[in-house]
């Protein structure tokens, strides 16, 4: 959805701050009466959470590892 290795997101300030008003908007919905909206944005603050806090991060700006095959060139024509 996001690239949530972006530098805009490293601060634990801003990955807090986006979950509870994404969390904050879906208590509004349902205040209002709004199931549909308030489930698509609980949804959205647990997604968010899990991205930022329990799946892995992959590292982009890391050196190729010896075992990474991404990085040699394939003999294709030969």
């Amino acid at each position: 959805m996001f690239d949530v290795d972006h530098p805009f997101f490293r601060p634990l300030a801003t990955r807090i701050t986006i979950v509870a008003i994404c969390f904050g908007w879906g208590v509004l919905e349902t205040f209002k009466g709004s199931d549909a909206f308030a489930l698509l944005f609980f949804g959205l603050s647990a997604y968010t959470a899990y991205r930022f806090w329990i799946a892995p991060r992959r590292h982009t700006d890391a050196e190729p590892t010896e075992n990474d095959t991404s990085s040699h060139t394939s003999n294709q024509g030969d």
